[in-house]
């Protein structure tokens, strides 16, 4: 009965102890395994060619900002960015892209914040507490104008963009869905002002976001406009 017990406590000690020596490294592991996945989780945030946020990201951050009545919500889309990529390569799109990424994030300041929702479409949200947003806007598109140097053929690309926004001060109680949407159709009233010839940046901005109607968004072929427009060109 002793020897017996004295194995079992034995037995027992040992196996603490192994389990505290162990500790330790299962800690580590654990640690590491934490800081892979957190990792991971803001590559997935970003997008890999701009470094700004992707959708879900920007998403996250918006809905906190725009619990401000004095932010303001923003599309943008490059004009003719398809005559870029096919008269220059893609090499040159994607560095178009990244270019018109970093003024965008320069413009937002550190009190907003910039994402890309996909191809050439951008998004932004911004405080304006001075109530200059049509200034801002013009600002971002003089930026946005400014010429990207190509590698390929040693001469800059012109880029100019069409750009949309709306105030959380204009329409109280929207939710973000409901301010893309008048920011989407204010970028898209601005696009359907460009010609040939009149490639400057352009701003529209959308009094209150109407529902879409015939199953599409404001500003394209088959709908009509019943609200104001106030244009900043």
């Amino acid at each position: 009965m002793n020897l017996t017990w004295t194995c079992t406590t034995t037995c027992t000690t040992t196996g603490t102890r192994v389990l505290a020596g162990a500790a330790p490294a299962l800690a580590a592991g654990w640690a590491l395994h934490a800081l892979v996945m957190h990792r991971q989780g803001e590559q997935a945030r970003h997008d890999p060619l701009t470094g700004l946020l992707t959708r879900s990201g920007w998403t996250r951050r918006a809905q906190q900002i725009i619990r401000d009545p004095q932010a303001v919500v923003l599309l943008l889309d490059l004009d003719k960015f398809k005559e870029i990529n096919d008269t220059h390569g893609h090499f040159v799109g994607d560095a178009v892209l990244s270019a018109v990424a970093g003024r965008l994030a320069g413009w937002c300041g550190p009190g907003g914040v910039a994402g890309r929702l996909g191809g050439d479409e951008f998004v932004a949200v911004i405080r304006d507490p001075d109530q200059v947003i049509s200034t801002r806007v013009q600002d971002l598109g003089a930026a946005i104008a400014g010429p990207v140097a190509s590698s390929a053929t040693g001469e800059p690309v012109r880029v100019s963009a069409s750009i949309g926004f709306a105030r959380v001060s204009d329409d109280p109680g929207a939710d973000l869905a409901r301010l893309l949407l008048g920011a989407d159709a204010a970028m898209y009233a601005a696009k359907l002002q460009l010609t040939d010839h009149d490639r400057a940046e352009v701003s529209v901005y959308l009094t209150q976001p109407p529902a879409a109607r015939n199953g599409r968004r404001w500003g394209r072929r088959g709908t009509s406009r019943t609200r104001p427009l106030e244009v900043a060109a």
